[in-house]
């Protein structure tokens, strides 16, 4: 099984989301109501402090339906300029919407209040559009799962207060942003008057986002999601998974955002140009690839070939997202494997010709990426009949100037190897496992 670190909405159901699924008591969504939908929707407005709540299938259709409801249609929406709204929605801002847009440039996702207070005008103008909506992101996908800090959010809030203009808040990973922060959602939803979360990412439910604000607004909004195709029948099926989520999922986020601290920092050992770590606060680690001479597709594409999915961001840049697998992840650097989650144990090694040597400490610096379904029990080690396949993948930086001197002279290069290991008993306690380990050879 390959890691894949591509996003993480490729996180699975639970087992008590698949039982939730299969017990729920259905209706219809389009007619009198689903009830298992009015309980995630209940249940949604409460965690983030609103009213009233809105099931729909995904976060774009949620900030669709919320420039719709805010706006309908027609005006100018002032939003952070590589917000998901405008990178990855398709234009429908716009091509549905009937809405211009105002980008202002912003700091680790977060805009400049005064640029915003000079880029809104509350009325229509003979050389102006009205601003119908502000929109913010938290976290923020484009600055790496960055959050958006309270006092921020709050100064938004209130410009657009002043003004008469709506606040709409683009939360898909609301969650994340509420563990990194150590508050409720529905303190940072305090900040704005409605906002969209997704519960098919970290929180795993398969399918799914919420909208949450005024009840006036939901109601307005759920029609406009008639209007757009997205009427849900017996959509209680899907809803089920989302109440798990909600209720069991959030606190766990915090291990994705280890992880993910994790593996920036294994990254950064190797070399400080490769991962900027003030810019990893949640479950995004977002790597610079130009170190190596390569673009990012050319390293997701080698990376792909070894079993590891990562997603290309930018030209020079890819990015891996830390999420729940099925079976488990963790990452460290050094030797030792946290918790006994592992069917045995790993060691940081470097390659000397045809062979494999453990790294004295301090030396040559690795990170490993260690995949695998959970130990059932304290005795977790490989089978002796298991099978093994094994492949690696190396790329030398394209300025290695520094490195040399510190190799006496010898071109050091990145090595990466994807080791995939089955068991062919089926005794519980010894797991199948994937792990990547990536390397400086000196």
């Amino acid at each position: 099984m390959a890691i894949d670190l591509r996003s993480d909405t490729v996180t699975q159901p639970t087992e008590a989301m698949f039982e939730a699924m299969r017990r729920a008591p259905l209706g219809d969504d389009g007619r009198e109501g689903d009830p298992t939908v009015l309980a995630l929707e209940a249940l949604a407005a409460e965690r983030t402090g609103k009213e009233a709540g809105l099931f729909v299938s995904s976060g774009t259709m949620g900030n669709l339906v919320a420039l719709l409801a805010h706006t309908g249609r027609g005006g100018e929406v002032v939003t952070e300029a590589g917000s998901h709204i405008l990178r990855s929605e398709m234009g429908g801002i716009a091509g549905i919407a009937g809405l211009f847009h105002r980008a202002v440039a912003g700091e680790r996702g977060a805009m400049d209040v005064e640029t915003v207070r000079g880029a809104i005008s509350a009325s229509l103008m003979p050389n102006r559009l009205a601003a119908a909506l502000i929109c913010m992101e938290t976290t923020h996908n484009d600055a790496g799962g960055a959050v958006l800090p309270l006092a921020h959010m709050k100064a938004i809030h209130a410009l657009g207060r002043a003004h008469g203009i709506p606040v709409h808040t683009d939360g898909a990973r609301l969650f994340n942003a509420a563990v990194k922060l150590g508050v409720g959602a529905a303190e940072i939803a305090a900040h704005s008057d409605t906002i969209t979360f997704c519960i098919s990412k970290g929180l795993s439910a398969p399918v799914g986002s919420v909208l949450a604000g005024p009840r006036a607004f939901i109601a307005k909004a759920r029609a406009y999601r008639r209007m757009i195709g997205g009427n849900l029948r017996q959509g209680g099926v899907i809803a089920a998974a989302g109440i798990v989520a909600l209720e069991t999922m959030v606190e766990r986020l915090a291990d994705d955002h280890a992880t993910a601290r994790r593996l920036a920092e294994g990254l950064h050992r190797i070399d400080p140009a490769l991962v900027d770590l003030a810019r990893v606060e949640t479950n995004i680690v977002q790597v610079e690839t130009r170190r190596f001479g390569q673009p990012a597709a050319v390293l997701v594409a080698d990376l792909r070939q070894r079993g590891v999915l990562a997603g290309v961001w930018s030209n020079w840049v890819m990015r891996m997202v830390t999420h729940r697998m099925r079976r488990g992840i963790s990452c460290h650097s050094g030797a030792g494997v946290p918790n006994g989650n592992v069917p045995r144990p790993a060691r940081v090694t470097r390659s000397c010709g045809r062979h494999e040597n453990p790294v004295p400490a301090g030396r040559s610096p690795a990170l490993l990426i260690i995949a695998s379904r959970r130990a059932r029990c304290a005795r977790s080690r490989r089978a002796p009949n298991s099978r093994t396949r094994e492949s690696s993948f190396s790329g030398s930086p394209a300025n290695t100037s520094n490195w040399r001197s510190a190799t006496s002279g010898r071109r050091p290069c990145l090595r990466l190897t994807a080791r995939q290991t089955r068991s062919a008993r089926t005794d519980p306690c010894r797991p199948g496992a994937t792990e990547m380990k990536i390397h400086l050879n000196r």
